[in-house]
């Protein structure tokens, strides 16, 4: 069994990410450049990423991707296996394989049994913080700002002094309009209370 040139750049490109996700996401231009990969054929590869829940996509202008997950929850085996598929190595021990009907006396099958349990071990106990180079650290990412619902600390908020309004004094008199009441001779007798002054 051999991990393919897919499988591989998908790994560059989500340890990329890794280290560079913050605040704003990280375009397919940078990840190119830095891991030297077809622009084209990288596109096609992360799009297989954020299907399977392992990036985000950002669009927009200024938009790119985020990791899905933090680092931490990220595995390798996750990684191969969205590219990938199932890296058992034959057919009969493959979750997505039919059974085999000679599993009970056949003496590879026990071999084969032993191998795709090692290499789920081997890639299901590594993540993407372990594939980062010794001292370098991983990009906190979006997840580590400050929640919007968080509320200010009392030292930084700003206190707001409500704003006082002085209004003249009311008018003596109001003007008065008379107006017709239908069917009655009496006339409806109002006083215009409307009185706006924006004190300006």
């Amino acid at each position: 069994m051999m991990i393919s040139t897919k499988g591989r750049y998908a790994l560059r490109i989500m340890v990329d990410v890794a280290q560079h996700d913050g605040e704003m996401p990280v375009s397919v231009r940078e990840i190119a450049q830095r891991q030297d990969i077809s622009g084209k054929y990288m596109e096609q590869i992360i799009s297989v990423l954020t299907r399977s829940g392992l990036l985000r996509s950002i669009r927009g202008a200024q938009g790119g991707y985020h990791l899905a997950k933090s680092p931490e929850q990220i595995t390798v085996g996750m990684i191969l296996r969205a590219t990938e598929g199932d890296l058992a190595p034959a057919e009969c021990v493959s979750v997505d394989g039919h059974a085999c009907t000679r599993s009970g006396v056949c003496p590879s099958h026990a071999v084969f049994s032993k191998v795709y349990s090692a290499i789920n071990s081997v890639i299901d106990g590594v993540t993407l913080c372990d594939l980062i180079p010794e001292g370098e650290s991983v990009s906190a990412g979006p997840s580590a700002m400050r929640p919007v619902s968080e509320k200010p600390s009392a030292s930084s908020a700003r206190a707001i002094t409500p704003a006082t309004v002085s209004l003249p004094a009311k008018p003596d008199s109001m003007p008065t309009l008379w107006l017709p009441w239908p069917g009655n001779t009496n006339a409806m007798r109002i006083e215009l209370v409307l009185w706006v002054d924006l004190n300006r």
